[in-house]
């Protein structure tokens, strides 16, 4: 079982992985589940039907074999019955055999020498039933004449679902490559698509140029991005103008402002003079008025008078 660091590692590197490698991990593990979904089953009812082919036949050979003892159990003949247990020699699966009479006593045994190659010694490391027996009474009427035991070796029938199952794997290993390569392919197709609308927002980023724009491939989901990725730059273009046009009008009554600043400021340097001359002219006037008032209230002379008039 794996451990919550080890989940979450592989959670990490899950998402870490380009868009890409997801793809490819998603089909490949979907691939691979359906692979065992299918070849599981499937080897389970081979191996069961093979099995019991395995059963049914050595119950056929147990039968007749049994017929033919019912000659030799009834004199007690001992070559005969031995006889008829060496026939299966022309089964290759039959290992041993043992007839006994009605009193449970061994009238013949057989049994067959067999070598061990690699996949036998493969198959009998595997824990699996590796021998088929089958006791079967042997009878004339009501007359029990002994009891027959037949054993059979599944090397066979293991070698053959062992061949089987490497030739299914070998199919599979080759599928799941070739399903590899494909799915490279396609998810280079798909994320092609999004990796240059990556490299143009890079591109925009590091030149500031909001008039490039992506081209669109497709009309899939891609392609409603590449059209939104468009708009979103349009806008941006639009917005960057008018700043711009609003800084340049901005900049021009800056400048129109420092203008009239500084004429103020001129203005105001030269206001102290102005002022000095007024208050010159004011105190001169209002010197002679009040000598003229004084001359035209207080005239001493006719003349001065007339002058006031």
């Amino acid at each position: 079982m794996k451990s919550p660091i080890a989940r979450q590692s592989l959670k990490q590197r899950y998402a870490d992985a380009t868009i890409g490698n997801k793809i490819s991990m998603i089909i490949v593990a979907s691939l691979v589940a359906a692979m065992v979904i299918v070849f599981i089953p499937n080897s389970w009812v081979s191996i069961n039907n093979d099995l019991e082919g395995a059963r049914e036949s050595l119950q056929t050979v147990t039968n007749i074999i049994g017929q033919n003892l019912q000659g030799p159990l009834v004199f007690n003949d001992k070559k005969g019955a031995l006889e008829v247990l060496q026939s299966l020699q022309a089964s290759s699966n039959i290992v041993r055999a043992e007839v006994r009479n009605s009193r449970n006593e061994i009238l013949a045994q057989y049994s067959a020498k067999r070598g061990d190659g690699s996949a036998v010694g493969l198959i009998r490391i595997l824990p699996v039933q590796h021998r088929q027996v089958v006791s079967q009474p042997l009878a004339i009427g009501s007359q029990s004449l002994g009891s027959l035991t037949v054993e059979a070796s599944l090397d066979t029938v293991w070698e053959a679902q062992l061949s089987l199952l490497m030739s299914r794997a070998l199919v599979a290993a080759i599928g799941l490559m070739l399903a590899i390569y494909l799915v490279k392919k396609i998810s280079a197709r798909i994320v092609q698509p999004i990796q240059q609308i990556a490299s143009m927002a890079r591109k925009i980023t590091g030149s500031g140029d909001y008039g490039l724009r992506v081209n669109k491939s497709s009309e899939d989901e891609v392609g409603v991005l590449a059209d939104e990725f468009n708009s979103m730059l349009n806008t941006i273009n639009q917005r960057d103008q008018a700043l711009r046009e609003s800084e340049e009008r901005f900049r021009s009554v800056w400048e129109s402002s420092v203008d009239g600043m500084r004429l103020a400021t001129r203005r105001a340097e030269s206001f102290p003079s102005t002022m000095r001359i007024a208050r010159w002219w004011a105190r001169q006037a209002g010197n002679w008025k009040e000598n003229h008032s004084r001359k035209c209230i207080r005239p001493t002379k006719a003349s001065g008078f007339f002058e006031c008039l």
